[in-house]
């Protein structure tokens, strides 16, 4: 199933492309990432990136993503990323 959405009100676009809205997803994917890679040994796994997306008009969207091994089986045993979106 596909929905489309089109947005009728242009303050409510402008808003989804500000820079504010980059820095709050930037800020809320860093926070994941940091609980994320609080459970691994040397503290690092897991990478967070935002960047304008290839739908959705190109708003911003955020990533976090295991960047290791060690990360991807941390997260598979013991579902660590998931956790840590859940926060």
């Amino acid at each position: 199933m596909s929905v489309k959405l089109e947005f009728i009100s242009k303050g409510f676009r402008d808003i989804l492309f500000s820079p504010g809205t980059k820095e709050m997803l930037t800020n809320l994917s860093d926070d994941i990432r940091d609980r994320a890679n609080e459970s691994l040994p040397d503290g690092e796994g897991f990478e967070s990136k935002v960047q304008a997306g290839g739908y959705g008009g190109g708003r911003y969207v955020a990533f976090v993503r295991t960047d290791n091994n060690a990360a991807a089986l941390e997260e598979s045993e013991n579902m660590t990323l998931t956790k840590a979106v859940r926060g």
